[in-house]
């Protein structure tokens, strides 16, 4: 009989796709790889591409660290540790050759800057550290071969400027386009450049004279004026205290400090005072606390030499004049300063109002208040510029430095050589005569001295704006219109507030020819001023008064004789009086 067929249950079932099976794919080496001596140098190839890779990302890495850690440093102020390690320099070449060998103009050029900035760190960490030593020398009793020291800094000066000026040429004024992300801090670097190489000339100035100065193989001492520009003059301000400051051998070892009215006391017979200290002030004799009338600094330090001469005795080689606004820097610098004696605290802030009240308001015929309080305050500074970190000898020389540039700080010396140094670097406060850069050229100049005449304080209060017009006519002759406005904000009459008596001098190009002055609304006749000639420059002087809680202005007309021709440059050089803020 037939086979019955089997019946079978479908349902539920999952339909499960066959599996394959996996095909094995092995690695097919080229034909002529399989020789054993490509396959070794195949292997090195790749080895050397892993460890070229390697060794860029390393010295990346190595270059980036450098470049922060030399900003920390700069910001910091810490110079003296910018000597770059052997690693460094390596990472730095090989960066810069590999960059050159691949044709990447950008990267070869920021590379080669690089390179040049780890050396300028070098120079510039030996520099800082000799100053360190220099410093130290003069201040303490660290020994060193000086000469040796100060050598070695001017040629370090000479290498840094040089380095700076191959860095300055080699960045472009432009931003790379690798640094657009930083484009600020390249400008800001960039524009820096020119700076750093001026006060590098400053330095080198600085480092030629001071064998001098400091009287590397004698002794020398020096004439400190404090001069306290509240009460403005013509060098800064009215001469309360003065100092006598002496080195030895290149070492600071005394440094003491008087009332100026000692000193004035012991001046034996009469000299007679120009006629406005006499008239104005109402001096019947000249002293030293008045020797400062002349703004030209060389011209008023012998006048004051010649007063220490004559009524206490002493020989200086120099005078150095400094105003309040000198050891508010240097306190800034330094930080503030503890008396026990006074059981205080001075600073940057209260140093003024304290020396004021220590002045003046203790004052009384034969008090010393003034010579110890100021006494104790130099003393104080002196000794913790001796213990100073470096940090804070950086910042004491910028101080320093900053106070020279404004003319808050003068030096004139008896040495001939060395007063043309300071000359040079516009450090003398003498009435200065820029030439001009350039031919044919128009020499203009101008240069506005106040002298408060008042016996009180009140340049405090007073704030000065003043607005030069210029009018050239056809044939080229020049018209001057000064306007000077001053304005007092004081609210009483009461000491040391008051009326500000100002006996005012403009000192003008030689040519010049006065037309009219006129304070207020009111024209001066010839009897209320004075035209003369001074240090090649012609001088109008004549008096404003500016009461309390008002102002006063005053207009001074006047051309010159000397035309401007077609195609000449035109300057105008405007000397600030030291002591001023406007």
């Amino acid at each position: 009989p037939p086979v019955k067929p089997k019946t079978y249950n479908l349902t539920g079932l999952e339909f499960v796709p066959k599996k394959q099976p996996r095909v094995k794919r092995k690695l097919t080496v080229p034909s002529f790889l399989k020789k054993r001596g490509l396959r070794v140098v195949a292997k090195g190839l790749l080895f050397g591409l892993i460890f070229y890779l390697g060794s860029l990302a390393l010295t990346l890495g190595i270059t980036w660290v450098t470049i922060t850690n030399y900003k920390n440093q700069f910001v910091a102020g810490s110079l003296d540790n910018l000597k770059s390690n052997p690693v460094a320099k390596t990472a730095a070449k090989y960066l810069y050759t590999n960059s050159v060998a691949f044709g990447l103009t950008d990267a070869s050029l920021l590379l080669d800057a690089y390179q040049q900035a780890l050396k300028l760190g070098e120079t510039t960490s030996n520099l800082s550290l000799g100053a360190r030593d220099i410093s130290s020398y003069i201040l303490s009793d660290v020994d060193l071969n000086l000469a040796s020291t100060l050598t070695t800094a001017r040629l370090d000066v000479e290498t840094l400027y040089q380095e700076l000026s191959l860095l300055d040429g080699t960045l472009p004024a432009k931003t790379p386009d690798l640094l657009t992300s930083v484009d600020d801090d390249y400008q800001n670097f960039k524009n820096l450049l020119p700076t750093l190489k001026k006060n590098t000339l400053l330095g080198k100035g600085v480092v030629s004279i001071l064998p001098d100065l400091i009287s590397l193989s004698d002794r020398a001492k020096y004439l400190v004026l404090f001069q306290n520009n509240m009460e403005l003059r013509g060098t800064g301000g009215f001469i309360g205290s003065y100092g006598i400051i002496s080195f030895e051998k290149g070492k600071l070892y005394d440094f003491q400090v008087y009332d100026v009215y000692t000193a004035d006391g012991a001046l034996k017979g009469h000299v007679e005072p120009p006629a406005p200290i006499k008239n104005i002030l109402g001096e019947a004799k000249w002293y030293l606390r008045d020797s400062n009338f002349d703004p030209d600094f060389p011209t008023s330090a012998r006048r004051a030499e010649w007063f220490l001469k004559k009524s206490m005795n002493q020989d200086v080689s120099g005078t150095i004049a400094v105003n309040l606004e000198t050891l508010k820097l240097l306190l800034s610098a330094i930080g503030p300063l503890e008396l026990p004696d006074y059981d205080e605290t001075i600073n940057a802030g209260n140093l003024a109002e304290r020396a004021q009240y220590h002045a003046e308001v203790n004052f009384f015929p034969g008090s010393t208040a003034k010579k110890e309080f100021l006494s104790s305050v130099a003393d104080a500074l002196f000794e913790k510029i001796k213990t100073a970190d470096a940090k804070s000898l950086l910042s004491v020389s910028a101080a320093l430095m900053s106070s020279l540039e404004s003319s808050d700080t003068q030096v004139s010396v008896t040495s001939p050589n060395s007063e043309k140094i300071l000359q040079t670097l516009g450090w003398n406060g003498g009435i200065e005569n820029k030439p001009c850069p350039t031919s044919p050229c128009y020499d203009d100049y101008l240069y506005s001295v106040d002298s408060n005449f008042g016996v009180n304080k009140a340049n405090f209060y007073i704030t000065k704006d003043m607005n030069l017009d210029i009018n050239v006519s056809k044939d080229g002759e020049p018209t001057h219109t000064l306007t000077t406005t001053w304005k007092n904000a004081a609210t009483s009459n009461a000491w040391p507030a008051g009326s500000y008596k100002n006996y005012a001098r403009l000192y003008l190009p030689p040519s010049s020819s006065l037309v009219e002055i006129r304070v207020g609304e009111n024209a001066l006749s010839p009897s209320d001023y004075t035209v003369a000639e001074e240090h090649g420059r012609l001088v109008v002087s004549y008096l404003v008064t500016v009461p309390i809680n008002s102002l006063t202005t005053s207009t001074v007309v006047y051309t010159n004789r000397t035309q401007l021709k077609s195609g000449s440059f035109y300057t105008l050089y405007y000397q600030r009086q030291s002591g001023t803020r406007s």
